[in-house]
């Protein structure tokens, strides 16, 4: 697992959350709203790049 962050350096000062905090491939109940909108950014990314056939989700 990996640590998301806005492609700044570790020591730039920005807030790091754990990457399946916003994972849109993980189920996520109960979020308040400011959070969700941050998972769905993801979401549709990765369902637009699965689509086009430029990413292929793990199988786990």
């Amino acid at each position: 697992m990996g640590v998301a962050y806005r492609g700044a350096p570790a020591d730039s000062g920005y807030c790091r959350i754990p990457h399946t905090a916003v994972c849109p491939a993980v189920e996520h109940t109960g979020l308040p709203p400011d959070i969700d909108s941050i998972v769905q950014m993801p979401a549709v990314r990765m369902r637009s790049r699965i689509e086009k056939g430029e990413f292929a989700p793990a199988l786990v």
